[in-house]
């Protein structure tokens, strides 16, 4: 059996995977809406995703990541679209449990 493995942009949107890395996610990617495929989405909206990450900290990696790879793409329509899908009201972050502090790291200094 293969290595678990994704493809993923630099906004974290998966774009290509594996059935070993379905297994070890616990997710039919290709079932999916394609707008769902993203690492940091998945974290905050999908229950199953988040139990197969034990680091509780990697939303902050991912947060880091994502902030210091927009800055390269400011002004980019896909990038602001991404950016705008994390930040409650319309993707509220309070039904997945993350908390305030959590959720203060989306706010755009």
């Amino acid at each position: 059996m293969p290595q678990p493995a994704s493809i993923q942009k630099p906004n974290f949107d998966i774009v290509a995977w594996n059935e070993s890395f379905c297994r070890l996610m616990g997710l039919d990617f290709a079932s999916l809406p394609e707008e769902d495929r993203n690492c940091i989405y998945l974290y905050l909206t999908n229950e199953t995703w988040r139990s197969r990450i034990e680091n509780r900290d990697v939303l902050a990696t991912f947060v880091s990541y994502f902030r210091a790879a927009m800055a390269e793409h400011r002004g980019d329509p896909l990038w602001e679209i991404s950016w705008r899908d994390f930040l409650p009201p319309r993707r509220s972050l309070s039904h997945c449990g993350i908390s305030a502090t959590r959720s203060a790291a989306w706010r755009i200094r």
